[in-house]
């Protein structure tokens, strides 16, 4: 999806292009998700205000997309790789997962399998430094080169 020499940051920038997703919606209380066409609306806790902006870096550094199926491998792929239970947000993880296990068993499965060997950036602050460091270092940092 995103190539190893870009920089996380201007990474992120693509990635807000093409989904249409801005950072300022990460702050928002009410988060809107959309499934296919329909739009949902729900309260945007604070554990999942936290949670969502690596969320996010999560589906640039595994190139996994934001349609249903790629939520759910996402999702999985962070339980895999050590996600640690934060509030509600642990809530949505493991509807992301579930959802992808329904639509795509293999996939999210596969990708489960692929967090066991690899880490993920929960804990981490997106610094300037962070931001800064090529898609390449951070996947071979957290194992997924």
């Amino acid at each position: 999806m995103f190539a190893d020499s870009l920089t996380l940051a201007r990474a992120r920038r693509e990635f807000f292009v093409l989904t249409g997703f801005r950072e300022s919606d990460y702050s928002n209380l009410i988060a809107k998700f959309k499934v296919g066409p329909f739009p949902l609306y729900f309260y945007n806790f604070k554990s999942r205000r936290d949670a969502v902006a690596i969320h996010e870096v999560h589906h640039i550094l595994t190139g996994y997309d934001t349609s249903l199926i790629g939520e759910g491998q996402v999702s999985a792929w962070e339980l895999g790789s050590g996600f640690k239970p934060t509030g509600l947000a642990t809530t949505y993880i493991l509807l992301g997962a579930a959802t992808g296990l329904i639509l795509d068993r293999k996939k999210t499965w596969a990708a489960f399998r692929r967090g066991l060997r690899s880490r993920n950036l929960y804990g981490q602050t997106l610094t300037p430094k962070v931001l800064l460091k090529t898609l390449g270092q951070l996947r071979r940092e957290y194992g997924l080169a």
